[in-house]
C-alpha cells in the first residue's frame, strides 16, 4: 500500500511539471469583424499563481495588413492580478495593447506573434510566444440602390462631423480657410480626401487633412483653402460623406453643417509715398570723434579673460587627450607606475614603493617571461605582503637587496611589449 501511494504521488509531481505554469495568448475585442472596423488586441499573460514576474519583450508583435496604434506595452516588473472568472486561470496581467484596423482590399490579414521572457521567482526564465490570431474580416455588404449616387472611401466605423468656425470671415480676392472635423472611432487612416466640391462662387486653392489621437477619441481635421471674387457669398452645403457602421451592418450618409459666410470691410491703402517730401529733417549737427576702442581698459580685460579661457580650454583638451591615451596604452601606463616607483624607492617610501612595484610584478609574471627573474618577483611580492599584513609595518628585506632585485625586473617592465 506504501509503495503504491509513494508511485502515485511521484506520478502526480511529473504530470504537474509538465504543465508551462504561464499562458500568453492575443484577445481581441470582437470575435466577428468587417473590413476596416477598429478592434483591440490584447495580449495577456495568465497563470495559475497570483505574484509579481519579470517581462521582458524579445520580439514585438506585427501586424501585416493592418492599420495599428499601440495603446498599452508593459515591461520589467509586473503583479499578476486575481480574476474572478472561470473561463480563465486563476491571475493575468495586460503585456501589451494595440487598437487595429484591417486594410481595405486585404481579405487576409496576418498577425505576427509576440514572443517574451518571464522571469518568476524561484523558477527558470521562460520564453512565451502568444497564441492566437485576429478573425478573418468580412468584406462589406453590397451599397443600397439609393446610396450608390454617392461615392465610397472605404470609411468605416461611427463617425460624425463638426464644422468648428461658423461663420467664416472672407474677403474679397483673399484666400480664406474652411476647417471642418470628423470624429468618433473608425479607420481614420484611410480617409485622407471628402467627396466635397466649392460652390461656383468659390475657387479652391488647396486642401489639407491631419488625424489627432486624443484621450478616449481620435479625430480628423480636413482644411480647405478657398477665394472669392464676389463680394458677399451665400450659405454652402459642402456634401455629404458616406460610411459604413460595423454596429448596425449598415450604410449611413453623414452631411455636413451648413457654413455661413461673413464678408469683412477691405483694408486701408497706405498713403502716398510721394508725401514724403513735407517731411521737415532736423538741422545738421556737429559729431564729435569718439576715443578708439583699443584704448579702453575694459576691452582688453575682456581680451585678456577670452585669451586665458581659450589657453585654459587647451590645457583641459591636452590632459583629457593624456588621460584617455593613459587608459588605451598599456606601456604608457606601464612607464607612469615605474617612474612613480622608482620615486618611491629613491625617497625610501617602503609601503607606496612596494604596492607599486608588486602590482608590476604580478603583471610580468602573468606574461609567462618570468623565468629569468622568477626569484626577484617572489620577493617583491612577499616584501610587500609582509610589510602590508604586519603589525609593526617594517620592512623585513634589506633596501640593498631590494634595489638589486628591482633593478632586474625594472629593464624587464621596460622591454615588454
Amino acid at each position: 500500500m506504501v509503495i503504491q501511494l509513494f508511485l502515485f504521488l511521484i506520478s502526480s509531481l511529473a504530470q504537474g511539471g509538465s504543465e508551462s505554469p504561464f499562458s500568453f495568448r492575443v484577445e481581441t475585442s470582437k470575435s466577428k469583424v468587417f473590413q476596416g472596423e477598429q478592434v483591440v488586441a490584447s495580449f495577456i499573460l495568465e497563470s495559475q499563481n497570483e505574484g509579481a514576474v519579470e517581462i521582458e519583450v524579445m520580439k514585438f508583435p506585427e501586424f501585416r495588413g493592418f492599420w495599428s496604434e499601440n495603446l498599452i506595452l508593459r515591461q520589467g516588473p509586473v503583479h499578476l492580478m486575481p480574476v474572478q472568472d472561470f473561463k480563465r486561470k486563476r491571475a493575468m496581467a495586460l503585456v501589451g495593447s494595440y487598437t487595429l484596423n484591417s486594410i481595405m482590399g486585404i481579405k487576409t490579414p496576418r498577425l505576427e506573434p509576440m514572443k517574451i521572457l518571464v522571469k518568476a521567482f524561484g523558477q527558470a526564465p521562460l520564453v512565451l510566444t502568444s497564441e492566437g490570431n485576429f478573425p478573418p474580416p468580412m468584406e462589406l455588404p453590397a451599397i443600397p440602390g439609393n446610396l450608390k449616387a454617392y461615392p465610397f472611401s472605404g470609411a468605416v466605423g461611427a463617425f460624425s462631423f463638426q464644422v468648428n468656425q461658423t461663420p467664416v470671415s472672407f474677403r474679397k480676392n483673399q484666400p480664406f480657410l474652411v476647417r471642418a472635423e470628423l470624429q468618433g472611432e473608425g479607420n481614420f487612416t484611410e480617409i485622407n480626401t471628402l467627396p466635397i466640391s466649392p460652390s461656383e462662387t468659390m475657387t479652391l486653392i488647396s486642401q489639407n487633412s491631419f488625424s489627432e489621437s486624443l484621450p478616449g477619441r481620435t479625430r480628423k481635421v480636413f482644411e480647405w483653402v478657398l477665394s472669392t471674387d464676389k463680394e458677399t457669398l451665400p450659405e454652402w452645403s459642402p456634401g455629404s460623406f458616406l460610411t459604413f457602421n460595423p454596429e448596425t451592418k449598415s450604410y449611413q450618409l453623414i452631411a455636413l453643417p451648413q457654413i455661413r459666410f461673413v464678408p469683412l470691410p477691405e483694408t486701408s491703402l497706405p498713403q502716398n509715398i510721394l508725401r514724403m517730401n513735407a517731411i521737415l529733417f532736423p538741422a545738421e549737427t556737429e559729431w564729435k570723434a569718439q576715443a578708439p576702442l583699443t584704448k579702453s581698459r575694459l576691452f582688453w580685460f575682456f581680451q585678456t579673460l577670452i585669451a586665458v579661457l581659450f589657453i585654459t580650454r587647451i590645457f583641459y583638451v591636452q590632459i583629457r587627450f593624456y588621460q584617455e591615451r593613459l587608459k588605451s596604452d598599456p606601456k604608457l601606463r606601464r612607464k607612469l607606475i615605474l617612474k612613480k616607483a622608482s620615486y618611491a624607492l629613491k625617497s625610501q617610501n617602503w609601503e607606496e614603493f612596494l604596492s607599486l612595484a608588486s602590482n608590476l610584478a604580478r603583471e610580468l609574471d602573468q606574461k609567462k617571461t618570468s623565468s629569468e627573474f622568477g626569484d626577484s618577483l617572489t620577493l617583491i611580492i612577499e616584501a610587500d605582503n609582509q610589510l602590508r599584513f604586519s603589525p609593526s609595518k617594517t620592512l623585513t628585506v634589506s633596501p640593498d637587496t631590494l634595489r638589486a632585485h628591482w633593478q632586474k625586473v625594472g629593464k624587464a617592465l621596460e622591454n615588454l611589449s
